[in-house]
């Protein structure tokens, strides 16, 4: 017998996404597609925006257009939907930054406040499209800036980290201790592919 998914769904609250290290290909062949997919097919939030924080120098036309080709290639419904495309890419933006400076920081607090909405301001998630190694940086820098709470109120933080989780115990002990020195265990979410591997 199959498994039936509750058709209510709790509401998706106004967010912004910010994406470190955007310009890599989890980004291209991954992550937008998926978030393509979700606003074609309504479940995006309403607003909603999302924010490729990485070193390249690019500008929002830029990213976008190189988001736009890939999805040719990654997409898994064809050809892209260019009314659909049109509304999305209108929510895409590209903060240039490198990670270990903490003026980058301020920038997308800024870009982040720009929006001129609280809860795009509050509600964020970030997703660490990083080497494992730069965890704890991005972590430290975003609580600097007050960007991340662990006791946020009047809204939320998350952390997404797509990666080998470690090599061993200790240097996953490591990791989640970087992880979550600002934030609450309940905040972190953890992708490891590895882990169903021998």
């Amino acid at each position: 017998m199959g498994c039936r998914q509750n058709d209510r769904r709790k509401a998706v609250e106004p967010c912004s996404i910010v994406i470190f290290g955007a310009t890599g290909d989890l980004t291209a062949r991954k992550l937008f597609p998926a978030f393509y997919h979700l606003c074609r097919d309504g479940h995006m939030p309403s607003p909603f925006r999302i924010i490729g924080f990485a070193r390249r120098e690019k500008t929002d036309a830029e990213w976008r257009s190189e988001l736009r080709l890939a999805l040719d290639q990654f997409s898994r419904t064809k050809p892209v939907d260019e009314k659909v495309w049109a509304e999305f890419s209108k929510n895409v933006f590209y903060c240039r930054g490198d990670i270990t400076e903490a003026e980058p920081y301020q920038k997308l607090e800024q870009q982040l406040t720009s929006f001129g909405s609280e809860p795009l301001r509050r509600n964020i998630l970030f997703y660490l499209a990083t080497m494992p190694s730069q965890f704890g940086e991005v972590v430290e820098h975003l609580h600097q800036t007050g960007l991340l709470h662990r006791d946020a109120t009047g809204g939320w933080q998350r952390i997404v980290v797509e990666k080998p989780f470690g090599h061993d115990l200790p240097s996953a002990l490591t990791l989640n201790h970087e992880l979550t020195r600002h934030a609450h265990e309940q905040q972190v979410f953890r992708i490891d592919h590895y882990l169903g591997k021998e």
